[in-house]
């Protein structure tokens, strides 16, 4: 079975909370069982780093009167494909101000995810 997880932080590659503990260990937990993971996170500007990410597709999705395009880029950690979405909209960090936290909000909750997930 495929399984997809769309969260805002996720072990080893972004961490703020608890959250990024349950995120990965459940995921790890079902790989272990032979599930397919994904996680779909934003590419944080703290990531610029990871070499082995690799380019995916751009998507185009509509904001408003904006039409700006995510950038999607995978790589693989512990069995679990991590899917790192840059939105074009501007880099931000985890501990980033509100506004780039909203900007990415809006790009979860518009996006078409037509991510290939195979």
């Amino acid at each position: 079975m495929r399984i997809v997880s769309v969260a805002s932080e996720a072990n080893p590659l972004c961490k703020t909370g608890g959250l990024a503990d349950v995120v990965f260990a459940l995921s790890q937990e079902l790989v272990n069982k032979g599930e397919d993971v994904s996680i779909i996170v934003p590419y944080y500007s703290t990531l610029k780093n990871l070499k082995d990410a690799k380019f995916v597709t751009k998507l185009q999705f509509n904001m408003c009167w904006r039409h700006p395009e995510c950038e999607v880029y995978l790589t693989e950690i512990s069995g679990i494909k991590y899917y790192l979405l840059k939105n074009g909209i501007g880099d931000i960090t985890l501990f980033d101000k509100v506004d780039g936290i909203e900007s990415y909000t809006k790009v979860f909750k518009k996006i078409d995810f037509r991510i290939s997930l195979g």
